[in-house]
């Protein structure tokens, strides 16, 4: 996997931060060459939205899973 330092969101990958930073590698503890971008507050609230509606999507799933199979 190569890493890029974007914050995947969805299926999209997104860097509008300006702050960046580095990760260490526990093994060696070197710093890693990929700079990482620090997620803004419109990235954190669309990754919530996504979050929120895969959520709905599977309650949606379960329920209708359960209504199926139920005997009364």
């Amino acid at each position: 996997m190569q890493l890029t330092g974007q914050n995947l969101i969805g299926f999209d990958y997104s860097a509008n931060g300006t702050t960046t930073f580095q990760g260490i590698n526990p093994a060696d503890n070197q710093l890693l060459d990929t700079l990482f971008y620090e997620a803004t507050s419109t990235e954190i609230d669309r990754a919530i939205e996504k979050a929120e509606t895969a959520f709905e999507t599977i309650v949606k799933k379960v329920v209708r899973r359960r209504l199926y199979f139920w005997k009364p």
